[in-house]
């Protein structure tokens, strides 16, 4: 696998770091799997999706405009509720 910025970017298997009931992946369309503690910024429009860790790292990433509206649903839905994620 290849970044954006041209890093090459080591296979994970998300199995090592998930336990039972844990939240923090989810999956956006049929190519993106991100950890919600670092989405910063869901702009529909311009089919864009900003993981950030508000300090050094940010990384820009497509998606299509359903999957960044479901996603920018849910997680609005989530925070009017008060639930943790």
């Amino acid at each position: 696998l290849t970044s954006s910025a041209g890093y090459t970017l080591p296979k994970i298997y998300l199995g090592q770091y998930c336990t039972e009931g844990d939240n923090r992946f989810i999956c956006i369309g049929k190519s993106l799997i991100v950890n919600r503690d670092f989405i910063s910024f869901v702009n529909v429009t311009r089919q864009k999706l900003i993981l950030s860790d508000c300090r050094t790292f940010s990384q820009e990433l497509s998606a299509s405009r359903d999957a960044l509206k479901s996603l920018k649903e849910f997680l609005e839905n989530i925070s009017s509720n008060g639930t943790a994620y």
